[in-house]
């Protein structure tokens, strides 16, 4: 059980690592775009604020799980990726699609 909670703790880490960097070049972003129209300041924002943060996530994601998808062979087990893919997609799509429209 304890290496569930180990999981847990990597994604929430990563997922908290990549909103604040996020967080801090949406500002920057919308900070020089401060003179633009509403929305096109607007836009451009939720472009770099999408853009980093999945780039940050999954690069992050990427550090942490490596190792879990080689076999002993030195190939990938794509079965296991795939299934962990869908996932994370399905999950922060609905999320992104939310916090998209409150945004």
């Amino acid at each position: 059980m304890k290496d569930i909670y180990k999981q847990y703790l990597k994604l929430n880490r990563n997922i908290f690592i990549a909103f604040a960097v996020d967080f801090i070049v949406s500002a920057i972003v919308a900070q020089m775009l401060i003179e633009q129209e509403h929305y096109i300041n607007a836009t451009v924002t939720l472009l770099a604020d999408h853009g980093t943060f999945l780039s940050i996530l999954g690069f992050l994601l990427y550090l942490d799980n490596r190792n879990k998808y080689r076999l002993n062979s030195g190939k990938t087990n794509w079965p296991l990726l795939k299934t962990d893919l869908v996932k994370i997609i399905a999950s922060l799509g609905i999320a992104e699609i939310i916090y998209t429209i409150v945004r």
